[in-house]
């Protein structure tokens, strides 16, 4: 139940970097897919706790590739 919370408030806290112009708009686009993956993870450990796990890693990578993302947006 706490790691559903924490993922909740990630969730949740993903576009503040956006909106407070620190990252661009493919920020938030690559980091709503991350979140997307992330929270399906979640939602297919109860029945395959092992692709789930996969997944989860996969959109942790994909949370930071957006960070990357982000930025050279904005430098571009």
């Amino acid at each position: 139940m706490g790691r559903d919370r924490a993922l909740a408030v990630a969730v949740a806290a993903s576009p503040l970097p956006y909106l407070r112009g620190t990252f661009g708009a493919a920020y938030l686009v690559v980091v709503g897919v991350a979140d997307a993956v992330m929270v399906f993870a979640c939602y297919r450990g109860f029945t395959d706790p092992t692709a789930a796990q996969r997944r989860f890693k996969y959109g942790t990578f994909l949370a930071a590739v957006a960070f990357v993302v982000g930025r050279a947006a904005l430098l571009v």
